[in-house]
């Protein structure tokens, strides 16, 4: 990670499918845990072969799951989101913002969320509220979320990044 300053919103950037950068997440947020972290939100769930299921997210705080593409409607190259999912797993993130957690984690920020839609709103009104956010980011929207951060986002590549971020947070 080059030289900058740790900022409460984070993206961990990947490019392909985000596998690894998934699997990571998940067991930061198990470390975190385990340092004492309230953590919430939501994540990609991993099929046996621990590689990310696409159409499921999960939340961080309980057992509830969210189908977030259509039946039938990820190819190797694209899903089609069901927004009607999505909406409904917004609550997790809502229900996070009535009661913040040390660290807030979205799945990803996305097409949509690159298209001022998606949990956009939820980003912002994290932020805002100075809840510390990380994310997975696919590289081809980095643009679109250095504009969304001002700029001011950390831009995360790998273990140590992640955990030096959130020990920036943890300090406080």
């Amino acid at each position: 990670m080059k030289e900058q300053t740790m900022t409460p919103i984070a993206a961990l950037i990947y490019r392909g499918e985000g596998n690894d950068e998934l699997r990571l997440l998940w067991q930061a947020v198990e470390n975190w845990r385990r340092q004492g972290l309230r953590v919430a939100g939501l994540l990609n769930k991993l099929d046996a072969n621990g590689n990310k299921m696409r159409d499921r997210t999960a939340s961080l705080t309980d057992s509830r799951e969210y189908a977030i593409m259509y039946d039938g409607g990820c190819s190797d190259d694209a899903c089609l989101l069901d927004p009607h999912g999505l909406a409904a797993s917004s609550e997790v993130i809502r229900e996070a913002l009535a009661s913040p957690p040390d660290i807030l984690v979205f799945n990803k920020f996305g097409h949509t969320e690159s298209e001022n839609s998606g949990l956009i709103e939820e980003y912002a009104a994290a932020v805002g509220a100075g809840i510390p956010v990380v994310s997975l980011l696919s590289e081809k929207y980095l643009p679109e979320w250095r504009n969304f951060t001002d700029g001011m986002g950390t831009e995360l590549a790998g273990t140590e990044d992640l955990a030096a971020w959130a020990a920036a947070v943890a300090a406080g």
